[in-house]
């Protein structure tokens, strides 16, 4: 058995919407009309728009938008067999159900008063649709201002809804959900579910119409002389009782092959967006290592380039200071022949190139 918590998040154009469904003023297929007088306002009022919009102006609370979520719509329930049997599967008294349904409305009501997720400000309990549930209507209000996006971040949020909703129910035994990341099956919304229920029904006229049809195609019997033998009323009930259990077999199977078969396509299409999704990330991954190779090639033949400049400026530069010594020295001779008084009776002195020039050993002249 297991606690059940579902949720969809309504403009302003909805309320209407929920409180035709909420409040019966439009009765729908799979409702017990005789059984609406059951049902119960746990918290507000019958007038679901008054709840809503008289909070949002008594706390002037601002609506930016007409695309603004100004409020959630919780469903509470739990498995049938939880309302219904007891834990050895015998069907409950009609005392022990209202005890139970009692406490249990009573731990739903101790859950939205704790705010986790805004301000309840409508809550009604069902009992005329197959299994009790509360609609609760929430203001997912954050500091004083509409903000449902604060409650719904990341992608494990609502997991952490049936979390804590678990937790509130942990004293009835009721255990949680499988996580959408062990089933890969999605949540259905609550149009979806409603819609379901009416296929239900569509399919449960269309069985006993085939039930009808495989009763009356009985063939008849005869007698030992021929003639057409009636079947008496028990061996009617028991045709009928073996067809119906025939037909629901076999209509069991088929729905829970259908059923396997549309989760098993719907794991595979959500394994398949997810390794997409991962590729992509690889491909933008390896597209950006691809520009910056591109970049540090085009960096790496620049540096080339001007290694090749510095080398050949450094072999000029060797050549200079190769070189530069000797013009120093020659330099150096004449310095000292122009101090000594220069060329003397024309006679021209042409001094010798040293060499090898130390330029340690050069001591600057001195003059006059």
């Amino acid at each position: 058995m297991y606690s059940i918590i579902r949720k969809q998040s309504h403009k302003k154009t909805a309320i209407q919407a929920v409180h035709n469904h909420n409040m019966r003023i439009v009765i729908e297929e799979n409702v017990n009309s005789k059984k609406s007088n059951l049902n119960e306002i746990l918290i507000g009022t019958e007038n679901t728009r008054s709840d809503i919009m008289s909070y949002i102006k008594n706390n002037d609370i601002v609506i930016r938008n007409k695309d603004t979520v100004i409020f959630n719509e919780f469903i509470l329930t739990a498995s049938p067999e939880f309302f219904f049997n007891n834990k050895d599967g015998s069907k409950k008294s009609r005392s022990e159900y209202k005890s139970n349904l009692k406490d249990w409305v009573k731990t739903q009501i101790e859950f939205l008063e704790k705010e986790n997720y805004g301000k309840c400000v409508n809550a009604v309990l069902h009992l005329d649709e197959s299994t009790p549930h509360i609609h609760a209507l929430i203001l997912p209000i954050v500091d004083n201002k509409l903000n449902n996006k604060s409650f719904w971040r990341g992608k494990n949020s609502y997991g952490r809804l049936q979390d804590i909703y678990n937790t509130a129910n942990s004293k009835f035994g009721l255990k949680r959900g499988e996580e959408k990341s062990k089933t890969l099956v999605d949540h259905t919304t609550l149009k979806d579910y409603r819609d379901l229920i009416r296929q239900d029904k569509d399919e449960e006229n269309e069985f006993y119409n085939e039930l009808s049809k495989n009763i009356l195609d009985t063939p008849p019997r005869k007698n030992f002389i021929g003639l057409e033998k009636k079947y008496s009323a028990e061996e009617v009930k028991e045709i009928a009782s073996a067809t119906f259990k025939k037909l629901n077999r076999q209509r069991r199977r088929a729905k829970f092959r259908a059923k396997k078969s549309d989760e098993k396509a719907e794991a595979a299409t959500s394994e398949f967006y997810k390794k997409k999704k991962e590729t992509s990330k690889i491909e933008f991954f390896y597209n950006q290592n691809m520009q910056q190779l591109e970049k540090t090639s085009v960096e790496n033949s620049t540096l080339k380039t001007q290694n090749l400049e510095l080398k050949q400026s450094q072999s000029d530069l060797d050549l200079v200071r190769k070189f530069l010594p000797m013009e120093l020295q020659s330099l150096v001779i004449r310095a000292r022949e122009l101090a000594s008084g220069g060329d003397s009776g024309g006679t021209k002195h042409t001094a010798e190139p040293t060499p090898t020039a130390d330029l340690t050993t050069y001591k600057r002249p001195k003059y006059k």
